[in-house]
């Protein structure tokens, strides 16, 4: 089929291939995957549908519903703690209180979420302060027993929050957290269980 259509005073035709929706669900229908067929002495063929390859192509998936959570690390409950924090180039009067709340709550949400840690470990984050009050190029120092992941997200969630008006323009902070397996906490209970 052919289009016309106006641009910048010039008419342009474009050849255009219109396919239904319904015409694709039924092309794919039509479309037979071959049966795959476990002899008992002979190895299993591979599933042509393995890790959702077919799910793209409306086809169903062969995995169990529990599957898809098998092969994850079930994420460990992680408390976050400031254990220090040392300024130079001057002081954030509010930096101390500011980032003890953050580790309390969104630090610690953060890292849970991230996977958590096995047992302990500590994470030093140093960054600026400029006149505005806020957290800026935050960036990973040393990072001990934690998880890339759990130390990037840590990273991100400090990055921009305020943490009070500096006495000098810039103050460089190092902040260091520790980081704690919360084993009294309750695991979030899976769906469908």
């Amino acid at each position: 089929m052919w289009l016309a259509f106006g641009v910048g005073g010039c008419i342009v035709f474009s050849a255009v291939t219109l396919i239904s929706t319904s015409a694709r669900a039924e092309a794919a229908e039509d479309e037979e995957r071959p049966p795959v067929v476990a002899d008992a002495g002979a190895e299993q063929a591979p599933d042509p549908c393995a890790n959702g390859a077919c799910a793209d192509a409306g086809a169903p998936s062969t995995k169990p519903d529990d599957a898809d959570d098998a092969g994850a690390p079930e994420p460990r409950p992680t408390r976050v703690s400031l254990e220090s924090v040392t300024f130079d180039n001057g002081e954030v009067p509010r930096a101390q209180r500011s980032l003890e709340k953050l580790a309390e709550k969104e630090l610690s949400i953060c890292a849970t979420e991230s996977g958590g840690v096995a047992g302990q470990g500590t994470v030093e984050l140093k960054f600026l302060v400029r006149a505005r009050g806020r957290a800026e190029g935050v960036e990973i120092g040393k990072a001990r027993n934690v998880p890339p992941e759990v130390a990037k997200c840590l990273a991100f969630t400090l990055a921009r929050r305020s943490v009070g008006a500096p006495s000098e323009e810039p103050v460089f902070v190092t902040a260091k957290f520790k980081l704690v397996e919360d084993k009294t906490a309750t695991k979030p209970k899976r769906k469908g269980k």
